[in-house]
């Protein structure tokens, strides 16, 4: 695993901004969420990670390395799309510690991960549901 540091990404179709500016990192190890309703640009941000969408400008780091106009072939990383990842059952706290605990993270630290992921986006993540206008975007990885 490596770092994702994405700086100033800027995704525009036509007349549609689908990002706006985008700055963060994701450190090796990190639990990382986009969390936000549908069309703020979680799957857009996502595809550019990956190498499927071009952006309009902005960088994408991988390992410190600028990959931001090679080919998705060429980055070592993988996507899982949202629709497929996402389980409209169950609430955002379920679909957030699902691949945790598929990935046998202890109970302890799967609540502690969930909650502070769930406190950063809004304060919790009890009752949250996926589904009415509400979709989750999440890449999670342990060392």
């Amino acid at each position: 695993m490596a770092d994702i540091r994405v700086e100033n990404l800027h995704k525009v179709f036509a007349e549609f901004v689908a990002v706006r500016d985008s700055s963060f990192t994701v450190r090796d190890g990190d639990f990382f969420c986009l969390l936000g309703p549908s069309g703020c640009g979680k799957t857009t941000t996502l595809r550019m990670i990956a190498g499927l969408e071009l952006p309009t400008s902005g960088r994408i780091l991988l390992g410190g390395e600028d990959v931001t106009f090679k080919e998705a072939s060429q980055r070592d990383i993988a996507f899982v799309f949202q629709l497929f990842a996402l389980y409209p059952h169950l609430n955002v706290r379920a679909n957030i510690s699902y691949p945790l605990k598929c990935q046998g993270a202890p109970r302890k630290e799967v609540a502690q991960r969930v909650e502070e992921a769930a406190s950063s986006a809004s304060g919790s993540a009890s009752g949250w549901r996926t589904g009415a206008g509400r979709s989750l975007a999440a890449t999670v990885s342990l060392p």
